[in-house]
This record gives C-alpha cells, structure tokens and sequence, in this order.
C-alpha cells in the first residue's frame, strides 16, 4: 500500500497599521496582492480584493483611529480581519439609501464565513475566503 503524503500548506501571515484616510482601502489592496501573490492561482483575488476594500472603507469611515489590516491564510482559506478602536458595530443596509450601506451584504456573498469580535478597545471585523482546490 502506498502513504500519499501531502506537503504542509505555508502559513502566510501579515499585519498592516493603517491611517484613518481615503487612500487607506487602496494601500490595504496593494499590500493584499503582495503578500498573497504566490496564492493567486488558488483564489479569487477579486473577490478577495473586494472584501479588504469593504472592510477597510467601513472601518475608516465608521471606525475610530487607523484600522489595522491581518490576513493569516492557512488550512484552506484566506482569513481577512480589520479592527479599530471604535465601539460602533455595522448595522445592515438601510433601503432608503441606494449609495452607501451594501458593504456587509457584498461580504456576505464572497465570504464563506464573516463575523464580528469583540475587542478592548473597539472591534475586528473578519471574512473568510475559500481557496480553491489544486488540481
């Protein structure tokens, strides 16, 4: 009988401290493709790049200070959290408001999984992308 083995999937793990501006969604974007670049064949990096823009645009625009972006990537998918300091939980879309407030919905639809944790100060916001399986 032969063992198939399988080699250990790298763990890749980065952190980026944010500024409370504009540009911000931009520079997590740039730092997303960077960092997952060896990825690229085994995810949707557009979905991917969507999801860190939601994010980081409601923490810059509803958050308190600089969001800090992680991305821990193991075990199958892309893990992408950004927290702030501030108490303000995200509320779902209001329907009177056709321009702002699809954000969560967009996540929910390209994240396997999304939720919200509590922190001291403030809170991180996560989403979990699938990887696709290599064929």
């Amino acid at each position: 009988m032969l063992a198939q083995r399988e080699e250990a999937e790298p763990v890749r793990h980065a952190v980026l401290v944010l500024a409370a501006a504009p540009g911000s969604a931009a520079r997590a974007r740039r730092f997303t493709q960077d960092v997952l670049r060896p990825m690229r064949g085994s995810l949707s990096m557009d979905d991917l790049l969507l999801v860190v823009s939601e994010l980081v645009t409601n923490a810059v625009r509803y958050g308190e200070g600089g969001p800090t972006l992680t991305l821990h990537a193991r075990g199958g998918c892309v893990r992408v959290e950004v927290s702030d300091r501030g108490p303000l939980l995200p509320t779902g879309a209001d329907p009177s408001n056709e321009e702002r407030g699809r954000g969560l919905h967009l996540i929910d639809a390209l994240s396997t999984r999304w939720g919200i944790d509590a922190r001291e100060p403030g809170k991180a916001i996560w989403a979990e992308i699938a990887l696709s399986p290599r064929l």
